[in-house]
C-alpha cells in the first residue's frame, strides 16, 4: 500500500504522521507534501505535484 499525507506546508503534522507509520508498518510506502509553494519554499520541504 502506498499512502501519501498532505499539510500546508510538510514541516509537522503530514512529516511527523509519515515517520511514525513507517516506524508502525514497514511493509507500506509512505510519503508526505505540502501544498503551500510559499510554505515549503520557505521550509526547504516537499511540495505536493502531480
Amino acid at each position: 500500500m502506498k499512502v501519501l499525507f498532505i499539510c500546508t506546508a510538510n514541516i509537522q503534522r503530514s512529516l511527523t504522521a509519515e515517520h511514525v507509520c513507517r516506524t508502525l508498518y514497514p511493509e507500506h510506502q509512505f510519503k508526505s507534501a505540502g501544498v503551500s509553494k510559499k510554505e515549503c519554499a520557505r521550509n526547504n520541504s516537499t511540495l505536493c505535484t502531480s
